[in-house]
């Protein structure tokens, strides 16, 4: 009223000041204030759920996976789910269980062929006379083999998870590096 009132009085000039004094925009700057920072939370929840839940889900599932095949089950076939660096781990993975795969039919293919041999050389042996002691060093050197070959698979566990704590970590700071 009083700048209708001045307004009115001067012929529509107005003293210096009057016009600035008569202004206040101090409820606008806690509007756009506020509006500003619901925006900000909008978008850090919008990434967090569009990132940060198919990162995670794609760790749990590869975690799960490796620790399916540490207790001995080689029959998991890892989806590779993402083109980054989970999806380099989930086709490393993978690669590593065929190896893994690769590995045990060969060991199953020459343990046959071991009691093949075996068989032959004891009907052999019964036949000669001596081949007892021949079977018994093949025999021993099989056990040797085998036992090899067990030392690998059991190393190959520490392999596998080592790599689950890799991804568990690289999980945790994915997950440090969205907030």
């Amino acid at each position: 009223d009083s700048m209708n009132q001045a307004a009115a009085k001067s012929g529509a000039t107005f003293e210096a000041g009057t016009i600035e004094n008569g202004l206040n925009y101090s409820h606008n700057v806690w509007l756009w204030m506020g509006g500003v920072i619901l925006t900000f939370l909008f978008a850090g929840a919008l990434i967090r759920i569009v990132l940060g839940n198919v990162t995670l889900n794609t760790s749990e599932r590869m975690i799960e996976d490796m620790r399916r095949a540490a207790t001995g089950d080689l029959s998991v076939n890892p989806e590779i789910t993402m083109g980054n660096e989970y999806g380099d781990l989930e086709r490393a993975f993978a690669k590593l269980l065929g190896n893994f795969r690769t590995t045990i039919v060969r060991i199953d293919r020459a343990a046959g062929d071991l009691r093949t041999a075996a068989m032959e050389m004891s009907h052999t042996s019964d036949e000669a006379g001596n081949s007892i002691g021949e079977v018994a060093q093949a025999i021993s050197a099989i056990s040797e083999g085998a036992a090899h070959q067990v030392d690998l698979v059991a190393r190959s566990a520490g392999h596998i998870e080592a790599i689950e704590h890799a991804v568990r970590d690289a999980s945790e700071h994915a997950e440090e590096a969205r907030r």
